[in-house]
């Protein structure tokens, strides 16, 4: 089984600090986490999917300023872990 936990330290959260603090983009990820039920040490790749697709709604309720795409969000966290493979 693949452990997903480099992809979320890495990729998810440079992808969240992007638009927020470091703290709440800890926050987005642990709350997204729990809200699925994930340990994000061991996440296979269904649960990595479901992880982005919970942050990705958190986006939807949070909408940062500036141009905002919830599709185009999700398919750049999606090929990032496309490209560990």
């Amino acid at each position: 089984m693949n452990t997903f936990s480099l992809p979320v330290n890495t990729i998810i959260k440079k992808f969240l600090n992007k638009d927020f603090s470091d703290a709440l983009s800890t926050q987005i990820i642990i709350r997204s986490s729990k809200k699925c039920s994930l340990n994000l040490a061991h996440l296979d790749s269904d649960s990595y999917f479901r992880l982005v697709d919970a942050i990705i709604s958190d986006y939807e309720n949070i909408k940062p300023l500036g141009g905002y795409n919830a599709f185009l969000k999700k398919r750049e966290l999606l090929s990032a872990i496309e490209t560990m493979h």
